[in-house]
């Protein structure tokens, strides 16, 4: 997503990357730019992904997201994702691993 300042340059605000496997999509990153956060664009990311997976005929959608992600974890909810399940130690962290939340959005 790009937004204009002041000299009409694009700014990147943030990206999304997503895999798809038959009828299930994997979101694998949902990026912000940290003075962007909080102004939708992780929203509005986020449901242009589901309404392409939509179109495609995708049953679903699913994503791991650290524990500690509480700002992630209340958007995916807000959309409809439900825990799943957890993944140990699944990322890295300066404490040595963090484990992840797993989630699935029913699309159909």
């Amino acid at each position: 997503m790009f937004a204009d300042d002041d000299r009409q340059t694009p700014a990147l605000l943030g990206f999304s990357v997503a895999m798809v496997i038959l009828d299930e999509w994997h979101l694998l990153n949902l990026c912000v730019y940290p003075a962007n956060q909080r102004q939708g664009v992780g929203r509005y990311l986020l449901e242009k992904l589901m309404e392409q997976a939509r179109a495609q005929k995708a049953d679903r959608m699913l994503l791991e997201v650290r524990k500690s992600n509480r700002a992630a974890i209340r958007l995916y909810q807000s959309v409809g994702f439900e825990d799943i399940g957890y993944r140990k130690g699944y990322y890295p962290s300066h404490q040595g691993r963090e484990d992840a939340r797993v989630m699935r959005l029913f699309l159909t």
